[in-house]
């Protein structure tokens, strides 16, 4: 049970004071996943991705997240049960450096972004930043939520 926490601000840049917050609310999610505490953040689109990790089906820190790779970034709570026949499919366009769902899920959202989400079958919540757009999506059933809010400020989740 991982933790996601991300924010897009509509004006301004994020300085190291609001950096410095945002790790610290981060921190307060530990309790979701005290196997690791990250973020990302574009200083470009004024973007923050924050990831706490309970670490279940790869333990190594190549499945740390954010998962970040060509400004592109992936902070993911779930399981993705068909991840291994996701993972046959992808390995004719992707080179894989972990072993779990989460860098599948990555090259998965890289390749199509979520024109195929309906392909996936788990249980998931999980924000995907591909270079200036914002990607919120969770399981038909709804059983990992994803909570948000807009306002003057920007976009929290």
């Amino acid at each position: 049970m991982c933790g996601i926490f991300g924010y897009y601000l509509k004006d301004g840049k994020i300085n190291e004071d609001l950096k410095n917050d945002s790790i610290k609310y981060l921190k307060q999610l530990n309790h979701r996943g005290p196997d690791n505490v990250d973020f990302w953040n574009n200083n470009k689109n004024n973007f923050f991705l924050g990831h706490t990790r309970l670490s279940i089906l790869d333990n190594s820190s190549n499945a740390n997240q954010p998962f970040v790779r060509k400004e592109k970034a992936l902070s993911y709570n779930g399981e993705i049960y068909n991840y291994k026949e996701l993972r046959g499919e992808l390995e004719k366009d992707f080179t894989f450096t972990s072993t779990g769902d989460t860098e599948v899920l990555f090259n998965f959202l890289f390749k199509n972004k979520i024109n195929k989400i309906e392909l996936l079958d788990g249980m998931f919540a999980f924000a995907y930043y591909d270079e200036g757009e914002l990607y919120l999506c969770n399981d038909t059933f709804g059983e990992k939520p994803i909570y948000y809010i807009q306002n003057e400020i920007g976009f929290f989740f």
